[in-house]
């Protein structure tokens, strides 16, 4: 399965998407559909206006310039593409824009290539998991997790099997819960399973967990119809890496498997 393709999308209030294209590699600039240009301006901008915002790779800030012109808003990161240079971005690759929480017009970039590699990290694991009451819930760094856990179980619900078809209904759970991880153990793939709703809602709760070979297992406070209803019994993740076998194990220990 290949990483999936997005002109631009717009993942939640501090996140924004797009692949990489031939336009935005060889040129350095990309055009921004209107629904997106709020996302980072607040609001769309005047013909001829230019907006400067700061952009940052692996802690290096760059400033690129945001424009209107005859009706079009487009965004300018010359500077930037000789990081992509470096770095060994391709075409097809994704990447991520995400809002600093505490500098205004500062964004984080990080780029996920087709290989399901980071080619360029998230935030410092130290800020990875922040909450703050401006954005609500909204986890720093989520967007990458659950790209890399999209991909890794190729878009399918690691039960059922179902397909991750547009608009996006399957939910990129952690295992070890997000607030017992750290930095690192919160963008770990392996700490990640693909799920339905509502196999991501007894799992998160921990009426349901899973053994070291991915077998179903259910809590006794599951009632009787429900696990008849929702065809429980019987079960099993399509496959368990090793890696993901230790965190099932504390998922088991942590709701007393």
């Amino acid at each position: 399965m290949s990483l999936k393709s997005y002109s631009w999308e717009v993942r939640n209030e501090i996140c924004a998407v797009k692949t990489v294209d031939k336009t935005l590699l060889l040129e350095g600039s990309t055009g921004i559909p209107m629904d997106v240009v709020p996302f980072f301006t607040g609001q769309l901008l005047d013909e001829q206006q230019e907006k400067t915002l700061e952009f940052s790779i692996s802690g290096t800030l760059f400033s690129c310039t945001l424009s209107k012109k005859q009706g079009r808003h487009r965004l300018f990161l010359a500077q930037i593409k000789h990081q992509f240079a470096k770095f060994g971005v391709q075409i097809g690759d994704l990447l991520f824009f995400e809002r600093d929480l505490s500098v205004q017009d500062r964004f984080h970039i990080a780029i996920l290539d087709q290989q399901n590699e980071a080619v360029i990290s998230p935030l410092s694991y130290r800020k990875v998991g922040e909450d703050r009451a401006r954005y609500g819930k909204t986890r720093v760094g989520h967007e990458f997790f659950s790209e890399q856990v999209r991909l890794a179980h190729d878009y399918r619900c690691c039960l059922s099997g179902i397909d991750d078809t547009q608009p996006s209904i399957l939910i990129a759970s952690h295992i070890k819960p997000w607030s017992k991880s750290n930095g690192e153990e919160k963008l770990d793939v392996y700490n990640g399973l693909l799920l339905a709703p509502h196999y991501d809602k007894l799992f998160d709760q921990g009426f349901i967990s899973f053994s070291g070979s991915g077998a179903l297992m259910l809590s006794t406070e599951l009632s009787e119809h429900l696990v008849e209803d929702w065809k429980l019994e019987g079960k099993k993740l399509h496959r368990v890496h090793p890696k993901t076998a230790g965190y099932l194990e504390f998922h088991r220990d942590f709701y007393g498997f």
